[in-house]
């Protein structure tokens, strides 16, 4: 419908300026009649009192950060944990299936009373990362000690990624102490090495059900949580799901020339030619899409949004480009919506006088979703435009699919959420890193990445860094999260388009 034909003026005409600005009023009024008023949000009657023993998943989480079980660096201490964990959680190895694959995973297997219902799978990882040398001076408490103080448990792996491990135990061991019975078959995957790419863990785990015919209803995995006060223009606690995750690339970019005596230099020296491939390479990113995952973010925001944002929104895709503007002001924002291109790595010449023979770089990509990392190749080539500079291919996996989010997974982990944790609002989303997710997705149409960690602005630089730690009050959050989810899909309907079925290996 347009707007109204105005009355006839008398007179000279008004400026231009007026009739843009009311022009803009009326698109502005009619585009926020379409906006989204309705929130994606699902609402629960009250906060689920499950009782949780605070001091036990505490002790249970420091004891298990004591044992520094890098990645594929400690074999005595994934010995120990393995050790450790029939101690800590003896119901679930009285009852479940316990199987040790590879050299430091595990995968357990809580059979269901209803072989005919889908199984599906929590995943976690018990590797951690190295805790950098002349760093230990930065922790509050020693980086392997455990600690329990100020209402934290303190040390590496708290967040990522024995937290969300320990958590998922304790709910199964609650559950067992209650004498509960799933009808539904669960499958807990715990990789040993996710921090150098999962390949002997996760890979072998996947491989393994793939092997024995599992096809999985859904996986649960690490890669967002609860942030707050990190979404732009959002006060509430917004739980982000990851339906895809980036894929990753290294390149190896090689100029040529003769080498020589430095006091006779060509035009160009081997370093000097990288330097201008690099610098074309950095001029020309690749480009941006809001498609996929961004545009689902703002999509389940929008109804929680100030009314031009939501103008905005709902005017996709002739908003488009001032969408993107927003996005790409800001390198975190900005790797939401392309493939990003970063040079890491740089080696070129032995001695000062003496012209490098060769000089190259080592370029790292982190790919998104609804790209390929033959069209990233194919960039490369056409940024750096120097057919004597060579290109390799070190490493590459792809991006993942995007999990659908009316998907049964997606549906139960938001429903859990606004049980547990009613004041977040609860929006899909995309992770820039990579999760043990990726060698699960053979086994099922829905992976989802999400652990319910409450996370600030300070805490993010905590992972992978000095003192990490987690609240206490947030652990007993997450078992009765990871409780209900189980619950939720023992007591989920057979999807209409036949995903549920006899699915279940032996």
């Amino acid at each position: 419908m347009g707007a109204p034909r105005p009355p006839a003026r008398q007179g000279p005409p008004e400026p231009r300026r007026a009739s843009v600005q009311g022009i803009a009023v009326t698109v502005l009024a009619m585009l926020c009649t379409a906006c989204p008023t309705s929130s994606p949000q699902r609402q629960a009657p009250s906060p689920l009192a499950v009782e949780v023993d605070a001091q036990r998943i505490a002790r249970h989480l420091s004891e298990a950060i004591r044992q520094p079980t890098i990645s594929l660096d400690n074999p005595e201490a994934f010995e120990a944990l393995r050790a450790w964990l029939p101690r800590a959680y003896p119901r679930i190895y009285a009852t479940l299936e316990v199987e040790e694959i590879g050299r430091d995973s595990l995968l357990m297997h809580w059979r269901g009373s209803d072989p005919e219902r889908s199984p599906y799978a929590f995943l976690a990882h018990l590797d951690v990362v190295p805790v950098e040398a002349g760093s230990e001076a930065l922790w509050e408490h020693p980086p392997f000690s455990g600690a329990v103080a100020a209402g934290y448990v303190w040390g590496r792996g708290a967040i990522d990624d024995k937290g969300p491990a320990i958590a998922m135990l304790e709910a199964i061991e609650s559950l067992l102490e209650a004498g509960y019975v799933p009808p539904r078959s669960l499958y807990l995957a715990l990789g040993g090495d996710e921090e150098v790419g999962g390949k002997q863990g996760a890979g072998a785990i996947a491989g393994a059900l793939e092997s024995r015919g599992v096809r999985l209803g859904f996986t649960l995995d690490e890669g967002m949580v609860i942030a707050n006060g990190l979404v732009p223009d959002i006060d509430a606690p917004v739980a982000v799901i990851g339906v895809a995750e980036k894929g990753y690339m290294n390149l190896r970019v090689t100029a040529f020339q003769a080498g020589g005596h430095s006091s006779v230099p060509p035009a160009h020296t081997a370093a000097g030619r990288l330097a201008g491939a690099l610098v074309r390479l950095e001029a020309q990113p690749l480009p941006a899409s809001l498609e996929g995952p961004p545009l689902l973010s703002l999509q389940f925001l929008a109804p929680h949004m100030g009314i031009l944002a939501r103008a905005s929104i709902a005017a996709y895709p002739l908003s488009r480009r001032l969408l993107l503007a927003r996005y790409l002001g800001e390198p975190a924002m900005a790797a939401q919506v392309r493939t990003t291109t970063a040079i890491t790595m740089l080696e070129a010449g032995i001695r000062p006088n003496v012209l490098p023979a060769s000089a190259s770089a080592v370029v790292n990509f982190r790919i998104r979703p609804g790209e390929s990392a033959d069209e990233v190749v194919a960039h490369v080539r056409d940024a750096v435009n120097d057919p004597e500079i060579s290109i390799e291919v070190l490493r590459a996996s792809e991006a993942s699919p995007v999990s659908p989010v009316d998907g049964e997974g997606f549906r139960i982990v938001q429903r859990a959420l606004a049980e547990v944790v009613p004041e977040a609002l609860v929006i899909p989303g995309l992770v820039l890193g990579g999760t043990d997710s990726r060698h699960y997705v053979q086994l099922t149409d829905g992976a989802y990445r999400f652990a319910p960690m409450r996370l600030g602005g300070s805490d993010v630089t905590r992972i992978h860094g000095s003192n990490e730690r987690i609240s206490i009050a947030n652990l007993v959050e997450m078992v009765r999260f990871y409780r209900r989810v189980i619950q939720l899909a023992d007591a989920s309907a057979p999807s209409s388009d036949g995903a549920e079925g006899k699915t279940e290996g032996p």
